[in-house]
């Protein structure tokens, strides 16, 4: 049995799956994906719980605490979106699509980073890069100059350290740094051309 999220009832894949549910949204032109990959991980985090609860793992309280915690982060991308907002579009303002983008990301930062790529590409149709930490100082590093933009995406966990030496590195080489690190964090954030937080 195969269930599955889409905006379109009228695709191939929504004739070809048992169960489709219709995402209710509408592109309103082409785009990166972004609004169907939230809708894609919310569709199937709740299904995750949906099942939890059916095959008796977890009850319906849990369920509902879970359901809480989901809808709650949207409180937090709200206020992260405005507290930078500004920041951001200045930097898209003094960035061409000449530049570089690179994207470094340790550990479970590394699929961020990954996606990161993937929605510039997406979206400016131009070359992109992601690295995990610890290559990126074997591998993109050596690409790295005045007309890169280099993210880190550095939350505080084990590779901070590791983070804040190619911050260093990057930065020797004339980049554009850019830590995308918790407000807490001022060692990271002051180490970068600019912080996201």
């Amino acid at each position: 049995v195969t269930v599955g999220g889409t905006a379109n009832m009228d695709s191939v894949f929504s004739r070809e799956v048992h169960f489709p549910v219709e995402f209710d949204y509408h592109e309103r032109r082409f785009s990166p994906g972004t609004i169907s990959y939230m809708y894609s991980l919310l569709f199937y985090y709740c299904l995750a719980l949906f099942f939890a609860l059916r095959n008796g793992r977890m009850s319906i309280q849990q369920v509902n605490n879970w359901l809480e915690k989901i809808a709650a982060l949207s409180q937090g991308m709200r206020a992260t979106i405005d507290h930078n907002l500004i920041k951001l579009e200045n930097m898209g303002a003094a960035t061409s699509l000449d530049d570089r983008t690179i994207f470094v990301g340790g550990g479970p930062n590394y699929g961020t980073a990954i996606y990161s790529m993937i929605k510039v590409i997406e979206t400016t149709r131009t070359p992109s890069r992601s690295q995990e930490l610890e290559e990126g100082a074997h591998q993109d590093y050596f690409l790295t100059n005045p007309n890169a933009i280099t993210f880190f995406i550095s939350p505080p966990t084990i590779g901070i350290e590791r983070a804040h030496e190619q911050l260093w590195a990057a930065n020797q080489l004339k980049s554009r740094t850019v830590a995308v690190c918790s407000v807490n964090d001022p060692i990271t954030a002051n180490l970068a051309s600019l912080s996201l937080s």
